[in-house]
């Protein structure tokens, strides 16, 4: 028998749960009412034309049994009385001694007829034992019993899925299934992929943890991808129940996804998902990046991937939905009854779910004992209000108000090394930030690295370690996440009213770490990106190539055409070249040159140079491809042209094999399932396809790519 104690239900999920029970076990139907005033009625039917049945549900699981008695005695009875049922029948979540049922009939009576009538914590586990379907509606009940929990966490997980299962389970404590949730879970049933896309805050990923939660209590190994849609592919099984979940799948910069073909690879994944039986894949994109997605590469088919999309909106969510989310979140606060008051008093919590900044990001905040603990509950509903008239604010207060100035910069360098930073990268830059002063400690904690983190951890900052093996070299990664998307909306906005600061803070980090922000917010606001770079040029005068030719490659792209002009007027050609010679070159690089070879106006030989240097260090086929395109806007002499096409066959054909290759395996899992059986000498097996290759026919069918 199941032995629910009901702490995971709040008033309302245990309410519904009690009339669902009783009215499969009585047989009837329970006339049910909204949530507010109930005069004593939770439920309510009648056994016949003249016998009104009442059915009071109270969730004491936490108080006990001396407090119910309590509220029953001075509260209940009075309603009761006024009421004056045929019938009264009372279901609560304490566990009640034959004794403690003969005090409650005691107490209510005349109106409890006979102890059966009281329905105490076993007595609910039996009825729960007797109708499984019930425990399976409430969602939380059934993701959270015992046989399911132990499934959850004994799901076979990859890499940072542990941490996300575990974060998962504990976000459905307080999750709420509206009618966007089983909408989503029928559009998934059926095509097997699910593109979560809306507006910030609005919900898309709490709804993409809750479906994935699902999947993993039916039996589904899960893989959170990270980074890119080769890491799925990489454990791709094709006999396992797998369900995989790429969050932000578009990244803040789809052009950068799309520069890469991940677009294409991602169609392709999304193909062999489709065509699978036992595999589900949920991807989440804001719907502004998704939106500019469609209008580019891969993506542009709506039948591709739109057919995919559910877009989750506040506007859909009904006002008993809103209101439910806003309970829930009340429930988990841990708030005390002074500011909980607050939002009661005079159907404030109305005003909140009729806000037309309704969001459950906001409703999150604005509900946490860790944000509002400074704040005296008479003060209360002004913070409210004030965050729900500016909720790209939100974080004002406890950013200002709860932090000192170390943890501070410690949550900046956490957005601006790219939301998501890696712990040497990150401590790198902190202690930076330390020995650079211009910061005073507001409170006598520690200040260094590994206190600061802890103290911001599940409240700013996420830290998620990760295990990767490969071969016989595991490797463990630590990488720390803004603990909500909107602190990284927040700082962001902050820094971009101060590019000097925005410039000191990026170059607090190593080599090139603290420009790839820049890089990525360069459609949102090209003026500001322009304008830190060139701070951080002049800041570095004369030693930006010290940071290596990475970072110079990088800023170069970054600065607006006269600032390039004014810091490489005195770098010689040689210099570039020499410094390209040393590094692994791809399609940005033909970005910086092809500024530097119009600044300097090279003549076509150094030009020529330029572009066998890149075809030799440049090892990915699409960034081969595109510095082919370039070269195709110059004219070369015939032994310039020759020489050419051998530096780019010599690197682009191997890339190109590995590609098709890769495709073919994903593409035919089922022929190439048995690919490495059978026997084979140990010193001698080469791991992975063997494919051969005419060189002269790749020579020829790349002529289109770099006819030269």
């Amino acid at each position: 028998m199941p032995c629910y104690d009901f702490k995971i239900l709040d008033p309302i999920d245990f309410e519904n749960l009690t009339n669902d029970l009783l009215s499969k076990h009585l047989n009837v139907q329970i006339e049910r009412f909204k949530s507010g005033k109930d005069m004593g009625i939770d439920g309510r039917f009648s056994s016949s034309r003249d016998e009104t049945c009442i059915i009071q549900s109270k969730h004491y699981a936490v108080s006990g049994f001396p407090a119910l008695l309590r509220t029953l005695k001075h509260t209940e009875k009075n309603k009761i009385n006024k009421l004056s049922p045929n019938r009264y029948i009372l279901s609560t979540s304490v566990p009640l001694s034959p004794q403690n049922k003969d005090e409650i009939k005691a107490t209510l009576a005349p109106h409890i007829k006979c102890t059966s009538d009281i329905y105490g914590k076993d007595d609910l586990n039996a009825l729960i034992a007797r109708f499984r379907g019930i425990e399976r509606q409430h969602y939380k009940l059934w993701i959270q019993s015992s046989g399911v929990l132990r499934s959850l966490l004994n799901a076979a997980t990859y890499n940072l899925s542990d941490q996300f299962l575990r974060d998962a389970i504990e976000s459905s404590n307080s999750y709420v299934v509206t009618n966007s949730h089983k909408q989503a879970l029928e559009k998934i049933s059926q095509t097997n992929t699910l593109v979560i896309t809306g507006e910030p805050g609005v919900g898309k990923t709490t709804l993409a943890e809750q479906i994935c939660l699902h999947f993993v209590a039916e039996g589904y190994s899960l893989i959170a991808v990270e980074d890119n849609i080769q890491n799925a592919r990489a454990v791709y099984s094709n006999t396992e129940k797998q369900i995989f979940y790429f969050d932000d799948f578009l990244g803040s910069n789809f052009l950068e996804t799309l520069r890469f073909n991940e677009d294409a690879k991602i169609m392709k994944f999304i193909k062999l998902i489709q065509d699978a039986s036992n595999k589900k894949l949920v991807l989440t994109s804001r719907t502004n990046i998704l939106d500019r997605g469609y209008s580019l590469g891969q993506f542009n088919t709506p039948a591709k991937l739109k057919s995919k999309e559910y877009l989750l909106k506040i506007q859909e969510y009904t006002e008993e939905e809103k209101a439910r989310i806003l309970y829930s979140f009340m429930w988990k606060s841990g708030l005390s009854q002074d500011y909980l008051g607050e939002i009661i008093a005079r159907k404030k919590y109305l005003h909140i779910a009729r806000h037309k900044n309704y969001n459950p990001r906001i409703l999150e905040f604005i509900t946490s004992r860790d944000h509002c603990q400074d704040i005296p509950s008479d003060e209360y509903w002004s913070f409210i209000s004030k965050s729900l008239k500016n909720p790209v604010d939100v974080w004002d207060h406890p950013y200002s108000n709860q932090l000192d100035d170390f943890a501070r910069g410690m949550v900046d360098l956490v957005v601006l090394g790219d939301s998501s930073v890696n712990e040497e990268s990150l401590q790198y830059a902190y202690n930076n930030f330390v020995a650079a002063g211009g910061h005073s400690a507001r409170t006598p904690s520690p200040n260094d690295f590994y206190s600061v983190s802890k103290e911001l951890a599940r409240t700013f900052i996420n830290r998620n370690e990760s295990h990767y093996s490969y071969g016989k070299s595991p490797e463990r990664i630590v990488r720390y996440t803004p603990f909500n998307p909107s602190i990284s909306d927040y700082v962001l906005n902050k820094y971009k009213n101060d590019p000097l600061r925005f410039s000191e803070m990026l170059l607090l980090f190593k080599e090139d770490k603290g420009l790839t922000i820049l890089k990525k917010i360069f459609w949102q606001d090209e003026d500001l990106v322009h304008n830190v770079a060139g701070i951080i040029a002049q800041k570095l005068e004369n030693n930006i190539f010290m940071r290596g030719m990475s970072f110079s490659i990088k800023l170069g792209s970054l600065l607006n055409e006269q600032d390039f002009k004014e810091v490489y007027k005195d770098v010689s050609f040689e210099y570039i070249k020499n410094e390209l010679q040393e590094i692994e070159t791809g399609s940005n690089a033909i970005e910086f040159c092809d500024r530097f070879v119009a600044t300097k106006k090279c003549p076509i030989n150094d030009i020529f140079q330029l572009f066998c240097l890149l075809f030799r260090n440049t090892y990915g086929s699409n960034d081969l491809e595109e510095i082919s395109e370039r070269a195709l806007t110059y004219s070369w002499d015939e032994a310039q042209r020759s020489e050419l096409e051998n530096a780019f066959a010599k690197n682009y054909i191997p890339a190109w094999t590995d590609e098709i290759a890769y495709d073919f395996i994903n593409d035919n899992m089922e022929e190439c399932s048995t690919l490495g059986e059978g026997d084979y000498d140990d010193e001698n097996y080469c791991y992975g396809p063997s494919v051969e290759v005419d060189e002269t026919y790749c020579l020829s069918l790349q002529k289109s790519s770099l006819d030269l």
